[in-house]
């Protein structure tokens, strides 16, 4: 482009015709131009592909690798997400047309939780080095200005603690549907994102061997200090039988965490050695699709919990919903305190 007035020229034509071929062009002038007056204008604009934009958008910030990719990238997406509408200020657009038919765009397509998806799955992309500069940059930009976008980041920050966003439970649940029967893939997915199978877990360990014992799949300490033994199955073995019964699946997976529990309790001082402040441990088995249960089977499963002793079985959907609401819980809410609450 030989000026502004050319690129403003180009996004509006661009934006006019909305169709893969323009995508694709303004998707790659953002990542191969350098000045950031003519790079930002093009990230902004490729909001008005929606989703298809965002991805473009993440993309070139994580194949660039460059600070005011990303930064851009971070603030466009935070606006968005907080419905918020984009001013020249942040964007380097300083075209007011091409602004107005950008919000107008925005306005009317409802993009909000969209943009929160792929913002968290920017933040979560990046090793946490790499997210310094251009976070400080965006905080820069939009915290007095936009506290509601600023926040957005924030709550993106979230799924980085927890060490998963929507995009990795997306792929869980393809998992699932795909591969119910492999244990090992299973297994390395939960051993990639842990805080699925705890949201405390601040130290795991996968298949740990304590002097030969039969190993269970993992060992989480939790922020409190607390530890949860886990033993997976694969998704496809039944956990509730045709009688109302547990599954010898179930049966056999309850004894091997509930032997492994006596085992460290009846070593504790040298256990502690290794695992730090470890005592007696929650235990957890992770098996099948509750999915697939008929309600009476799913009420003998209530029961089968209730009459155990800081031992629950689940099914992989239990957790894939659990890490859903956390993660929701996590990224978009405040701690409500309700103050004299009264039910008369």
């Amino acid at each position: 482009m030989d000026s502004p007035q050319d690129l403003h020229e180009f996004l509006r034509s661009a934006i006019r015709d909305r169709g893969a071929h323009s995508l694709s062009a303004v998707a790659d002038f953002a990542l191969q131009e350098r000045e950031l007056y003519l790079k930002g204008p093009c990230i902004v604009a490729l909001a008005c592909w929606g989703d298809a934009g965002f991805k473009r958008m993440v993309e070139n910030a994580l194949r660039g690798q460059m600070a005011k990719d990303v930064s851009a990238a971070i603030k466009t997406l935070a606006f968005i997400a907080a419905g918020q509408p984009l001013t020249s200020l942040e964007t380097f657009l300083h075209d007011q047309e091409t602004l107005n038919e950008i919000n107008s765009f925005l306005a009317g397509a409802n993009l909000a939780s969209t943009a929160k998806r792929r913002l968290s799955e920017l933040i979560m992309s990046l090793p946490a080095e790499d997210l310094l500069i251009p976070l400080g940059s965006a905080f820069t930009h939009i915290s007095f200005s936009n506290p509601d976008a600023a926040g957005e980041i924030v709550a993106a920050l979230g799924s980085k603690w927890l060490g998963f966003g929507s995009s990795e439970l997306d792929a869980f649940e393809k998992m699932l549907e795909s591969q119910p029967e492999d244990e090992p893939s299973l297994h390395a997915f939960l051993e990639k994102y842990p805080q699925m199978l705890d949201p405390m877990a601040v130290q795991v360990w996968s298949k740990p061997d304590f002097h030969g014992f039969k190993e269970p799949d993992f060992l989480i300490r939790r922020s409190d200090d607390s530890y949860l033994v886990v033993e997976i199955e694969n998704a496809e073995k039944q956990i509730i039988t045709q009688a109302e019964q547990p599954s010898a699946y179930v049966t056999q997976a309850v004894k091997q965490v509930n032997d492994y529990r006596s085992f460290v309790g009846e070593r504790l001082v040298e256990a502690r050695h290794h695992f730090p402040n470890i005592h007696e441990p929650d235990a957890l088995v992770v098996i099948g699709l509750e999915k697939s249960l008929s309600s009476s089977q799913a009420k003998a499963l209530k029961q089968e919990n209730h009459s155990r002793n800081k031992l629950r079985i689940v099914g992989f959907d239990w957790i894939l919903g659990r890490s859903r609401a956390v993660l929701t819980n996590v990224t978009s809410s405040k701690v409500e305190v309700i103050k004299g609450y009264r039910v008369v």
